[in-house]
């Protein structure tokens, strides 16, 4: 009834896989054809990566994709042995059949590679109960439980946080956009992706990330649901001197997936733990807010470690929780 194969990359082929992809993720950051197509186009050629599909076969000879699934070596932060997996199904047929078939295909698929996989990392909404079953009797483990929560951008009201950016202001902690940073600071790409790494590694304890400059470049400068006036960075300017602007110590940004600006999607929300972390990240949210309400936008989504700080600052700002995802792993 079922076969699997490798993803076609035709244009009809990417077609299908993003559209299941969106039925199979309805919660999450859509993707569209081109972001496929790059992905596949400008992967580093030193990392795996591989699509799968699976078929319906009718009794009439047609066939129909149900399912595609990705394997891959998270370059950016890359550990020899870690293979990364995604399992997108239909949700008419979400079946155990399904996931054994796919899942079992990928993971063969890389059984005799260099390197040999040690350890399989996945992520799924925590709604797909069927997809979670069956991550768990393959030994899978949870890791991280990822909280979402959205805002109604419209009702937001600045009036009980009036003064709090003078406030920080008095103590030296400033507020700059990179449209700002680019005009002010002439080694701003430098500092931002050192900063990136140090809140990484912060967060994660486990020392330094892959990530190159470049890397950070093309995945986060370089993406084109950037708007450089909607990523504000934390500066103490009490390090400053005529040939530096401060210290970064923080971060935020909103990504424009939806073009008309109706949602934003909250990317990293960082700050370094030696200043007041709740306290600037509360301000550098309340940048996203301003930014969704002079643009219109009506709803601000983010994503965070549901330990992380900033989910009570989301909570206090009124967010609301949506479904939530949950990352695994096994080690193999």
């Amino acid at each position: 009834m079922y076969s699997v194969r490798p993803f076609n990359p035709t244009d009809q082929e990417y077609e299908i896989g993003v559209a299941l992809s969106a039925l199979a993720n309805p919660n999450t950051r859509p993707s569209t054809v081109d972001q496929w197509k790059e992905t596949s186009d400008t992967w580093d050629a030193n990392y795996h990566y591989q699509r799968f599909v699976i078929e319906r076969n009718s009794a009439d000879e047609t066939k129909e994709i149900v399912a595609v699934g990705t394997i891959f070596e998270a370059f950016w932060s890359h550990t020899s042995g870690e293979y990364t997996f995604w399992i997108n199904v239909h949700p008419d047929f979400a079946e155990r059949a399904v996931f054994r078939l796919i899942y079992d295909h990928m993971v063969n698929s890389v059984a005799n590679r260099t390197p040999k996989p040690t350890k399989l990392l996945t992520v799924s909404s925590e709604n797909l109960t069927a997809k979670i079953q069956f991550l768990l009797d393959q030994g899978f483990e949870q890791t991280q439980h990822l909280s979402k929560l959205g805002l109604a951008v419209p009702d937001f009201d600045h009036a009980p946080h009036a003064g709090e950016e003078e406030k920080l202001a008095a103590e030296g902690i400033c507020i700059y956009t990179l449209s700002q940073l680019e005009k002010l600071d002439s080694d701003w790409k430098e500092k931002l992706y050192q900063l990136r790494i140090m809140l990484e590694e912060e967060e994660s304890g486990i020392g330094s990330t892959s990530l190159t400059l470049p890397q950070f470049e093309e995945n986060y400068l370089q993406d084109p649901a950037l708007d450089p006036e909607a990523w504000w960075v934390a500066i103490d300017t009490r390090t400053a001197s005529e040939q530096n602007i401060g210290t970064y110590i923080g971060y935020s940004n909103l990504w424009l997936n939806d073009e008309a600006r109706q949602r934003l999607d909250s990317g990293m929300t960082g700050v370094l733990r030696r200043y007041p972390v709740q306290q600037i990240g509360k301000l550098l949210i309340l940048k996203g807010i301003e930014y969704g309400q002079r643009h219109g936008s009506e709803q601000i989504v983010t994503n965070d470690d549901e330990h992380s700080p900033f989910v009570d600052v989301n909570e206090e700002l009124g967010f609301k929780h949506l479904i939530g995802a949950v990352r695994f792993a096994k080690t193999v």
